[in-house]
């Protein structure tokens, strides 16, 4: 089975950090036009998880301090990792990545979430913040 999800949402005022876990799931800076995530959960054997990110900044372009941070982490906080991306070109206004992350063994057999997040460093600015939920039942 496929899961692929999509975030073309935009964001509650009260959400601009995403440092904390405790933010709305979906947000979207209002400058983003898109902000696009495809992954297919693990399979047993897999040692990465693929994503294939796409943004598109509307009036702002990507700066020497963007950055994409995907982070990885299981529900009882048994496994928690994070990858962060400083590879985004400067001024540009869109994003079109496939980047391969890497997971424990065995993550298909757990419960765990992840943020996949598009943010300037200096200042800090949420441009993109996506959260995808995997529960075992």
């Amino acid at each position: 089975m496929s899961l692929a999800m999509f975030s073309m949402v935009n964001a509650n005022p009260d959400y601009s950090s995403c440092n904390d876990l405790n933010i709305s799931p979906y947000f979207q800076d209002p400058d983003m036009q898109l902000l696009n995530v495809n992954w297919n959960p693990p399979n047993p054997s897999d040692s990465y998880i693929i994503f294939n990110t796409q943004g598109h900044a509307v009036h702002k372009v990507f700066t020497r301090v963007s950055k994409l941070r995907y982070i990885i982490q299981t529900y009882d906080n048994s496994y928690s990792f994070q990858m962060t991306f400083h590879d985004i070109p400067p001024g540009q206004d869109q994003i079109n990545r496939r980047d391969y992350v890497g997971i424990i063994p065995g993550l298909d057999k757990l419960s765990y979430f992840i943020y996949v997040i598009l943010y300037d460093e200096d200042p800090f600015i949420v441009k993109g913040c996506v959260f995808f939920g995997r529960k075992k039942k």
